[in-house]
């Protein structure tokens, strides 16, 4: 062994770039954003040298990791943030681990949902606006006249909590409880209506208490909504 030996390393010259690699470097560097229509598979063919069964491929897996959305007709778009790994996880396990009409999974989201979100919500007491706020009425609104048809207004409750952490303007957090709304929104789509008398209530009593401008009811009240599926009542 030499007296001074050399620290180990490898010569071998490095694997170029993957194609998915390619393009999510090309959207990053073209400052595209969340939503955003994405170029051709011929312009991106062009761009990066490829072929276009190399981009599709490409672009599959992006989709599959929730950072593109193909759109068949009109293209590939940029997608919002979120965690889709996750939320297939989730729906997964909840599937898998449902033993005699106990929704474990779903009672364990229902509980984090409710602790992150009775936390949140104290953050953006005073700093909603006007325009939020007549938002917020109106999907209350719409809650309120799908539960009078015993129906859930699924699109009405996830623009609730979208706006009410607009706020924030926190990528992450908005990403994560996408993830956690959309697994809520899969697993209850599985599950017999329960009794949606208080839902509406629970969305205005939150309301209500932001307008006053007291987080330790709009924390409270935060709480109670959650409470019923935290319990096995289902209700989203």
């Amino acid at each position: 062994m030499p007296a001074n030996p050399v620290e180990e390393r490898s010569y071998r010259r490095p694997s170029p770039p993957s194609v998915e690699e390619l393009l999510k470097a090309y959207i990053i560097d073209h400052g595209f954003g969340p939503g955003d229509r994405l170029p051709t598979e011929a312009t991106f063919c062009e761009k990066l040298g490829v072929s276009r069964n190399a981009i599709r491929e490409a672009m599959r897996s992006l989709q599959s990791l929730g950072i593109l959305e193909i759109r068949h007709g009109y293209g590939a778009y940029l997608s919002d943030v979120s965690l889709p790994r996750l939320d297939e996880g989730l729906t997964f396990w909840g599937k898998l681990l449902r033993r005699d009409g106990d929704d474990h999974v779903l009672r364990r989201i229902a509980e984090a949902r409710s602790l992150i979100e009775s936390s949140l919500v104290a953050e953006v007491c005073g700093r909603l606006t006007e325009a939020d706020f007549t938002q917020l009425r109106e999907c209350v609104a719409e809650i309120e006249a799908a539960t009078a048809e015993g129906e859930r207004a699924f699109e009405a409750d996830r623009r609730f909590h979208q706006i009410l952490y607009g706020p924030l303007d926190n990528w992450i957090l908005s990403g994560f409880l996408r993830t956690l709304w959309d697994s809520t929104r899969t697993m209850l789509d599985k599950n017999p209506a329960a009794d949606l008398a208080n839902t509406p209530d629970d969305h205005r009593a939150i309301v209500d208490a932001l307008e006053a401008g007291d987080p330790e009811a709009a924390t409270k009240a935060m709480r109670t909504h959650f409470g019923p599926m935290r319990q096995g009542e289902y209700q989203d």
